[in-house]
């Protein structure tokens, strides 16, 4: 609604502004006790709204205007002009609530000098009554001195603060010098007095900034301390209370201790060795793998079928184990595997590996994944025949594992491996890896 005036507008304006604003500035009955000094700051705000208002700016006309009403608030004058200005600028609750105020002022005296004056804020209460019929009357205090806070439509408005809005959800925006803003989500709901107190604002001297880097490798972090406890993605910056904290990489068995410092700058860089799965490369494996397993299947003898199926451990035979792959990071890798086994066969695999948990040092690892070739199975029978089932070609591969890093390059590995076939004959053979890995 904000318009800018021709030049012999804006002065007639000013003129007609000023005229309304005149016993204000001759300290009208309720502000003429005021001292010398804090009278001379009450008529320049008084200006200023008037001027503001006359040039357009409401917003400017606003903050003066709720200005002098803070030094003295029962001149009319001064708040029929600062609910002209809520009018022109479109706020309509508030403009209600000052012209109900001025109305409810002016009849109350009942002076015969007042009659006109009364007339026209009646014509505009009754305006924006038609245009806001339903708005919440609105009170906001504050722990605080110096408090300027911002609440939907209203800006810049400085704490105490009485006014109406329209019921809704808005957020309360809260400031002074010195102190770190304070924000909060704000229900107003409609047929009730909204009434909401702004704490004490914390001081900025009590917080200090944290910049948290981190290696390749390393993905989240954890912070503890009087302010945080809580997991973040790495990088991250952010400001803290005062205090020391303990920041930790996911999965690393060490932590680093930094203390925020109060209005200063500290950073914290964070890393796993390479002697866990904590990186990503390639990935290079070979085990020596003694096992055992057990079979389910047509019992063979000389090469012939008996027509009997047996149930029965197999024979301890060894096997070399080689790995390749690639980690993609702290968590996870794709490998593919070569199991030679000295009298059973030959099966290569897929797999995926998981780390549920990485140390410094050590590595539990999880396996899973498909295989395809030949396992078969010797098993031992009491009248010492040695039969043979057939349990290929595709199998359900599954391991366990512990890796300890000795050097970035090099880790010392033990484990489990599980070997079923998933043909007609079933076959599970167990593996107990025992081998070493690279990096690079």
């Amino acid at each position: 609604m904000s318009r800018r005036c021709l030049p012999w507008r804006t002065l007639a304006l000013t003129l007609s502004a000023l005229s309304l604003l005149l016993p204000a500035l001759a300290l009208a009955e309720p502000c003429d006790k005021l001292s010398k000094n804090v009278a001379q700051v009450y008529v320049q705000a008084s200006l200023a709204a008037t001027e503001a208002y006359a040039n357009g700016d409401y917003d400017l006309s606003i903050v003066q205007g709720r200005a002098a009403l803070a030094i003295c608030s029962e001149d009319e004058r001064v708040e029929y002009n600062l609910a002209r200005a809520y009018h022109q600028q479109g706020n309509c609750p508030m403009a209600r609530y000052h012209y109900d105020s001025v109305v409810e002022t002016l009849e109350k005296r009942k002076r015969r000098a007042d009659r006109a004056f009364l007339k026209k804020a009646k014509e505009y209460q009754r305006e924006v009554n038609k245009a806001c019929p339903e708005v919440v009357d609105l009170t906001v205090n504050c722990v605080d001195a110096g408090v300027i806070f911002d609440l939907g439509p209203l800006k810049e408005v400085r704490c105490p603060f009485e006014g109406r809005m329209v019921a809704g959800n808005y957020t309360l925006y809260a400031r002074r010098d010195g102190a770190k803003p304070y924000t909060e989500s704000l229900r107003i709901a409609r047929d009730e007095l909204a009434r909401f107190r702004i704490p004490a604002l914390v001081e900025l001297s009590g917080f200090g900034t944290l910049e948290v880097t981190c290696a390749q490798g390393v993905a989240f972090f954890s912070i503890e301390g009087p302010g945080a406890n809580d997991t973040y993605a790495c990088p991250w910056h952010g400001e803290l209370p005062v205090g020391t904290y303990r920041v930790q990489a996911q999965g690393a068995a060490e932590s680093l201790q930094v203390t925020v410092l109060g209005l200063q700058h500290s950073a914290a860089d964070l890393d796993i060795p390479r002697t866990s799965l904590g990186y990503a490369g390639f990935l290079l494996g070979a085990y020596v793998a003694p096992g055992t397993g057990y079979a389910a299947g047509p019992l063979y003898d000389e090469g012939k079928a008996t027509g009997e199926r047996v149930r029965s451990l197999s024979h301890v035979s060894f096997a070399l184990l080689v790995e390749a792959g690639w980690a993609f990071g702290p968590t996870w890798a794709a490998l593919a595997r070569l199991r030679l086994d000295q009298s059973l066969g030959v099966m290569g695999g897929l797999l995926g590996r998981v780390v549920p948990y990485v140390g410094d040092a050590l590595a539990w690892r999880i396996d899973a994944g498909l295989g395809l070739g030949t396992l078969n199975q010797p098993v031992f029978l009491t009248d010492g025949r040695v039969p043979v089932t057939e349990s290929g070609p595709f199998f359900i591969l599954a391991g366990t594992s512990v890796a300890y890093g000795v050097s970035d390059l090099l880790s010392l590995v033990a484990g489990l491996d599980f070997n079923l076939g998933v043909n007609a004959d079933v076959v599970l053979h167990l593996d107990l890896a025992l081998g070493v890995e690279l990096r690079f």
